[in-house]
């Protein structure tokens, strides 16, 4: 039975065809122009299959057969060859299965399928007829088999979004004119058919783009875990099968690596085998690092590796004496919230507080204190207490007793110094207690007036104090620790402070048998004896001359000491020269005045040269 050209042709009302299996053949433009048509039903045992153009409809069969909005055909396995123009304008077809029983596809059999993206040619079939897959421009790569020993013209012309072709056979399959679009795609052949393929006729159109390339039987799958993230693309596998992979992330997603635990991207794979390895694709994760210029000032908490556009939270907490003051930039804000747009690090810079440090004096008629002001955090600051004088420091408000001391300056901190007034033990004893008393020790504050009495027993009298000081009762300001010794002595006794045996030619036979007391110079002359029978008490110089030196004597000048200090009478406009007892010049003086006074730095013999005169010896007692 013959189903023949324009059969059905602009049967508008017909919505479902069934086709029994006594029909083997269906004309051209059998169903042309039938837009209602929703069902094509073929019995099963038909051995040719001969389609409509313009496919609008929804064919399905019993045995197989599928073409829903001529989106997928699924060709029974009962049909030898699809006829001329079988799906020629199902610009919605985007994907066909040839069964193996197919051995021929003629003429514009694909012609202008547009939506057509990809189509699998069994090794059974044998030629491509003229125009087959003739302007499908959503076909990206078409593997012709090794069977294929003809193809027709214009075959895959228009096919411009073809990027590569693979020919399976190592001997030149016999090739139409203009087959392929002038875009030039890549045609892949086997390795050691190169050279054969761009020398044969109609190939040599296109030596350029022909590479070589094994012939691998092996399944070689390479895809994306979610095409929404990233997608892979492979080169051909190439002469050594080897085949580049490159996964790429799409915006705001990142390449995690392969399924079989590789890294690297682009990835070489050497072929040996079926071959099948997914790239893992996730969210863009970026590292947000928060850090403190100095962690001995401060920390930061919040960090974390987030996705791309996740918030995270910093906050910089400075330790104790610190306070945050800016991040790296900037920003002044804390906690702050930052949103993932790269891997960042932040960094928190703190400063020293300021403290104050505050001194104070509990009585400042007793004494001062410094070292008040205001100080960065663990700065090392001097106070120091000053107590006036007849005054000491105790201690400090913290109980420190060190009036000057160095404090770490960790918070704010008010010290106060105390101090007492001195007190001193005044200590009253007699040279003597035979031969008299004395009153008027104690412990007294600084500056207190005090009074001291010497009392001598009968028969006895005070010469003096310690001190010097010839009288009593006797009064004073005490300002240290003080020892007072009364002197007492029989009052038939006189303290001899120089020479016992003098010479003084003007008291000849002048016996002294009672106390004398020489407050000022004795002069005496050489061969004339005083006979002490007593003792002489010597306040200042007796001058002995006679001892090699009379010039002094005779121009009227005369040295003595008084109170610890030597002194020349009768020297006036005359220089003065005063040596220690190894002749060393320790002073020269000059005045107009009758008297000069010299003074001595210590107890001592002393030579006094008055203009050219002799030198004449002077012994100074300081007491």
């Amino acid at each position: 039975m013959v189903i023949s050209y324009d059969f059905y042709q602009y049967v508008l009302g017909t919505t479902s065809i069934t086709i029994p299996n006594s029909v083997t053949t269906i004309g051209h433009n059998a169903f042309s122009g039938c837009s209602g048509l929703t069902s094509i039903v073929v019995e099963e045992g038909n051995s040719f299959f001969d389609s409509r153009d313009n496919c609008n409809a929804i064919i399905q069969t019993e045995f197989n057969l599928l073409v829903q909005g001529c989106n997928t055909t699924i060709i029974p396995s009962t049909v030898t060859a699809i006829g001329n123009y079988a799906f020629s304008g199902c610009s919605g077809l985007t994907s066909v299965s040839i069964p193996i029983s197919v051995t021929s596809i003629n003429y514009y059999v694909f012609e202008d399928c547009t939506g057509l993206t990809s189509i699998s040619i069994p090794a059974s079939v044998t030629s491509i007829g003229q125009g087959a897959f003739q302007n499908c421009s959503g076909l990206t790569s078409i593997s012709i088999p090794a069977s294929v020993t003809s193809i027709g013209n214009q075959a895959f012309y228009g096919c411009i979004g073809l990027i590569s072709v693979y020919c399976h056979s190592s001997t030149p399959t016999t090739l139409g004119s203009n087959v392929f679009n002038n875009n030039y795609s890549p045609i892949y052949v086997p390795c050691g058919s190169q050279s054969a393929y761009q020398s044969a006729n109609n190939w040599s159109d296109y030596a350029s783009c022909i590479f070589g390339t094994p012939y691998l039987d092996y399944t070689i799958v390479f895809a994306s875990n979610n095409d929404t993230m990233g997608v892979v693309s492979a080169s051909v596998v190439d002469c050594d099968s080897n085949v580049t992979v490159t996964a790429t992330a799409n915006t705001g997603y990142q390449f995690d690596g392969w399924s079989d635990g590789g890294t690297g991207n682009p990835r070489i794979f050497h072929i040996i085998s079926d071959t099948s390895v997914t790239a893992i694709f996730d969210y863009i994760r970026y590292a947000i690092v928060g850090q403190s210029s100095n962690a001995a000032r401060g920390t930061v908490t919040g960090g974390d590796t987030v996705y791309y556009g996740d918030s995270v939270t910093l906050t910089a907490v400075p330790n104790y004496g610190y306070h945050f003051q800016r991040w790296n930039d900037n920003n002044t804000d804390n906690p702050r919230t930052v949103v993932a747009a790269g891997n960042t690090t932040y960094t928190a810079y703190f400063n020293p507080n300021t403290y104050s440090v505050t001194v104070h004096s509990a009585d400042s008629s007793k004494g001062s204190v410094t070292g008040s002001g205001t100080y960065n955090f663990l700065t090392n600051r001097q106070i120091r207490a000053v107590p006036v004088t007849g005054h000491h420091f105790t201690h400090w408000s913290d109980g420190d007793s060190n009036a000057t001391r160095t404090i770490s300056v960790t918070q704010d901190t008010i010290l106060t110094a105390y101090f007492e007034i001195n007190s001193y033990q005044l200590t009253v004893l007699p040279n003597d207690s035979t031969l008299g008393s004395v009153t008027g020790s104690g412990t007294f504050t600084h500056g207190s007036q005090v009074t001291v009495t010497a009392t001598p027993v009968a028969g006895n009298r005070f010469d003096r104090w310690s001190n010097n000081t010839l009288y009593t009762p006797y009064s004073f300001t005490l300002t240290n620790n003080l020892q007072l010794i009364a002197v007492f002595m029989p009052t038939d006794t006189v303290l001899v402070h120089d020479t016992t045996y003098i010479h003084d030619t003007t008291i000849v036979d002048n016996w002294i048998y009672d106390t004398t007391i020489i407050v000022d110079t004795l002069w005496l002359t050489l061969y004339d004896t005083l006979w002490l029978h007593d003792t002489v008490i010597v306040h200042d110089t007796i001058y002995i001359t006679q001892e090699g030196i009379g010039d002094v004597a005779e121009a009227n000048i005369k040295l003595y000491q008084r109170n610890g200090r030597i002194v020349v009478d009768g020297a006036a406009g005359r220089e003065v020269y005063m040596y220690d007892i190894n002749g060393r010049l320790l002073a020269t003086k000059q005045e107009n005045c009758d008297r000069l006074l010299l003074d001595v730095p210590a107890s001592g013999a002393y030579l006094i040269k008055v203009g050219n005169l002799s030198a004449r010896k002077v012994v100074v007692i300081r007491n």
